[in-house]
């Protein structure tokens, strides 16, 4: 059961984290993209 918990949490937690990592990379790229136009 704690297994089943313990890999849940650590599930959820990576997937935050791609999905932080996701925005700030896109945020990235617009913000040096609108740079790049200028």
């Amino acid at each position: 059961m704690w297994d089943f918990i313990w890999n849940w949490y650590f599930g959820s937690f990576a997937i935050v984290i791609i999905v932080i990592i996701y925005i700030i990379i896109q945020l990235s790229n617009t913000f040096y993209g609108e740079k790049e136009d200028d």
